[in-house]
């Protein structure tokens, strides 16, 4: 099982080894699947968490949005988590639209 209970088909790897794409099939709708994106920034950190359709276009998950925008200090600690909806809107977790 992958991320957020689906069953993983594929994972594709940078040239570091780190994960970032993850291809998963729903298993009660395999019409909408969506992948998960990693993006990494130079020292590392993961940057961006994003979920894409099957023409790699940024669509909203199950939470309500598609992409999470992390942000980290100087140390690498993470400082923030931004979210925002396929249309680039911010997204408000725990709110409803």
């Amino acid at each position: 099982i992958g991320p957020y209970g689906f069953s993983v088909e594929a994972i594709d790897y940078d040239a570091m080894g780190r994960p970032i794409r993850f291809h998963p099939t729903r298993p009660d709708d395999d019409t909408n699947t969506l992948s998960v994106a990693l993006k990494y920034d130079a020292i590392g950190n993961a940057v961006a968490v994003e979920f894409l359709d099957r023409d790699d276009n940024l669509s909203n998950g199950q939470q309500g949005y598609a992409r999470a925008a992390l942000t980290y200090n100087k140390f690498s600690e993470m400082e923030d988590v931004s979210y925002f909806t396929a249309d680039g809107e911010r997204f408000v977790v725990g709110e409803t639209a």
